[in-house]
């Protein structure tokens, strides 16, 4: 998949809500969705995962739009916790994968493979419709 450029429906579970990260600024001229994963940049701003040095912060609750502003005129918070995102087309976690990490190979897509992305969190499950539930910020015990 590619990174989403539009919301995203995400469940917000009483653990996510309680674990909120932030503010952290928004980049100039970037619209950031609801319901996507973001690592933070070295300037302290949210940016789309994907590489395998940036580790996932958190998912957006809000739609972000600084599309007119400057770096740092808007600002948004993280949350961490468990969500569903769609699973990788070619390395795709499956049962076998749950309790290891799972990685974002962009900003809604997960994998069982470090070369595909960041680090975002302990896999938890995969759900009927095929979704990948995350625990994002939750490392493994081993």
């Amino acid at each position: 998949m590619a990174n989403a450029t539009t919301d995203r429906k995400t469940v917000f579970t009483p653990e996510a809500i309680l674990r909120v990260k932030g503010p952290y600024g928004i980049p100039a001229a970037t619209k950031v969705p609801r319901g996507v994963a973001q690592v933070i940049d070295d300037n302290n701003r949210m940016v789309n995962p994907g590489t395998t040095t940036e580790v996932v912060a958190g998912v957006t609750h809000d739609a972000y739009d600084n599309s007119a502003g400057v770096a740092d005129a808007v600002k948004g918070e993280l949350y961490e916790g468990p969500h569903c995102f769609a699973a990788h087309g070619v390395n795709p976690p499956t049962v076998a994968d749950v309790e290891k990490m799972g990685y974002m190979a962009d900003n809604q897509t997960v994998s069982r493979l470090a070369a595909d992305g960041s680090p975002a969190g302990v896999i938890e499950g995969i759900e009927s419709d095929g979704q990948i539930r995350i625990n994002i910020g939750k490392r493994p015990l081993a």
